[in-house]
């Protein structure tokens, strides 16, 4: 690949995954939303992490992938994508932590605030990839 096919790849795979984790909430948000039309206080708090493990998964994958390709063809990145991807990979590095916080959460049992908090997880993770497109 040369490189602008390179930075090509690049954002459009984040566009994908930005889809694809905006998919994620939708489907969180109509579902809670179900729920609570139905008197119910939400879902489970397993279902909640199901969308929040799903989110993760796709979140890792793009560290490790985007990570690699980064650091073999450095000279298709100049300084300022440089920043731009490490601010990025740290701001996600955050989202990972907070993850496991909310699983955290799950053993503790306390249902509710896991849902309230996959949500904003949720949210907060397709914030970041709007940002960085």
């Amino acid at each position: 690949l040369n490189c602008s096919e390179f930075l090509e790849f690049v954002y459009l795979s984040r566009d994908r995954i930005r889809g694809e984790l905006d998919y994620i909430r939708g489907n969180f948000t109509m579902e809670d939303e179900a729920f609570r039309a139905k008197g119910a206080s939400g879902g489970s708090s397993a279902w909640a992490m199901s969308h929040m493990s799903q989110a993760a998964s796709l979140l890792s994958a793009h560290i490790h992938i985007h990570g690699v390709l980064s650091a073999a063809r450095q000279e298709c990145l100049n300084e300022h994508l440089q920043l731009l991807f490490l601010m990025s990979l740290r701001r996600m590095r955050v989202l990972m932590h907070s993850q496991l916080r909310h699983l955290w959460v799950v053993f503790q049992g306390t249902a509710e605030l896991v849902r309230q908090g996959a949500g904003k997880w949720l949210a907060e993770v397709v914030d970041l990839f709007d940002a960085d497109l």
